[in-house]
């Protein structure tokens, strides 16, 4: 089994078009139980925890464009300055400034722990692709 998005990164296009599909649709189309009728904007805005390169970038706006969000697509990575505001500040400020968005979806994993194991394991992996030792890498070499 492929997973859709992996530290942020869209592994298969497909496939994470699908499921945003289905959180749009399950999360944001109907509210208590009850189907929407109208959408309060044709805005959205992707919150993601790791940095986003401008390939990321482009394919979650095409994706939420797929979606009918046409009227903009803002994002928030790591790299955003927040000004010291939680996560959900941040998505609450940018309501109040982007004049209503229809949907914010944030890209993360609830428990940190995994996500932060996964990360290592990925890197551990990709040493051995580098032929690089764990062991030859100091702070000093790794911390500026």
């Amino acid at each position: 089994m492929v997973a859709p998005i992996t530290l942020g990164k869209i592994n298969e296009y497909k496939l994470t078009t699908m499921f945003i599909k289905w959180m749009i649709n399950k999360y944001i189309n109907y509210a208590n139980g009850k189907k929407r009728l109208f959408r309060r904007s044709r805005k959205a805005l992707i919150f993601l925890h790791e940095p986003m390169s401008l390939v990321d970038q482009k394919a979650y706006e095409d994706i939420m464009f797929l979606m009918g969000y046409n009227r903009g697509i803002s994002e928030i990575n790591s790299e955003t300055i927040l000004c010291n505001l939680a996560s959900e500040q941040a998505i609450w400020s940018s309501d109040n400034k982007d004049n209503k968005l229809d949907c914010a979806i944030e890209v993360t994993k609830d428990n940190t722990i995994e996500y932060a194991r996964f990360a290592y394991e990925k890197f551990k992996n990709d040493c051995k692709r580098w032929g690089v030792e764990l062991q030859e890498l100091t702070e000093s070499e790794v911390l500026p």
